[in-house]
């Protein structure tokens, strides 16, 4: 599939620009002549045969002329049916959404069968693909432009705050449970993720939301939290010991920013 073009491997291509089928809504098959009928009966073959590989049965033909459904429509029906998945024409469109997937994730992805077909019934591009991704966000932080853009911002949150956020423990979240919750009353107790290194998730989320590095460095430095962090450092060139404290084993500790709107201890 070429960038912004249709697909020329999904024949919709071709009904889409194709005269529209089925009956007008003042006929009914019962109602045509012979001819009329074979004629009806060849333009709803060539559907059946493009996308199930098959003719169209006459009780097929004559239910879908009486729906007056364009051609494009009854080839988006026939894609969506569970005999569509076991073609020749299916088993290639997957092929080829599969490929538009690891060409863009950088890393194999399989559809699951629906969404094949999905894919199929819309026509979908090589654009509306990564659109696609994009939404999905489960799916996009698969991908090797997510993995640059966590890199990114990271320089960026390590530039503003002088915080490496993967000095600290490895990205992992668990449940925990929690008898409270007050965004909604008579709650009875539930579990909720927790992460154990909250500054890179807070990086991660920033991939995920901002389109550029600088609009996330401006967002941090608009931060109250980044101001205050300034005022720190002049009053520590005032006093060289403001700011700093001492881990156990004698290591120096900088105060930094955390998403929680606090500052935490991050040791050097």
């Amino acid at each position: 599939m070429a960038n912004d073009t249709q697909n020329t491997n999904n024949p919709l291509s071709g009904l889409l620009a194709g005269s529209s089928g089925g009956g007008p809504t003042n006929m009914v098959w019962d109602n045509l002549t012979g001819h009329e009928k074979a004629t009806a009966w060849g333009s709803i073959n060539d559907i059946f045969v493009q996308i199930l590989g098959r003719q169209a049965t006459l009780a097929e033909a004559k239910k879908y002329y009486n729906e007056g459904i364009s051609n494009y429509a009854l080839g988006q029906q026939l894609m969506m049916s569970k005999e569509f998945t076991h073609t020749a024409l299916f088993n290639q469109l997957k092929r080829s959404y599969h490929y538009e997937l690891a060409q863009f994730l950088g890393t194999p992805y399989k559809l699951k069968d629906k969404l094949v077909q999905s894919f199929a019934a819309h026509n979908y591009t090589t654009t509306d693909i990564q659109a696609w991704v994009y939404a999905h966000k489960n799916v996009y932080m698969q991908s090797n432009d997510y993995k640059t853009r966590v890199a990114q911002m990271k320089d960026v949150y390590s530039q503003v705050f002088g915080v490496d956020p993967y000095a600290q423990a490895p990205d992992t979240h668990h449940k925990v449970w929690t008898d409270t919750n007050k965004k909604k009353p008579g709650f009875q107790g539930g579990f909720q993720v927790e992460f154990d290194n909250p500054l890179l998730h807070h990086v991660q989320q920033a991939a995920l939301h901002f389109q550029t590095p600088d609009q996330y460095r401006a967002y941090l430095q608009g931060t109250p939290l980044y101001k205050r962090q300034v005022l720190n450092q002049v009053d520590a060139q005032k006093q060289p010991d403001a700011g700093l404290s001492l881990t156990p084993a004698g290591r120096p500790v900088q105060r930094a920013l955390n998403p929680h709107g606090t500052m935490a201890d991050v040791a050097q």
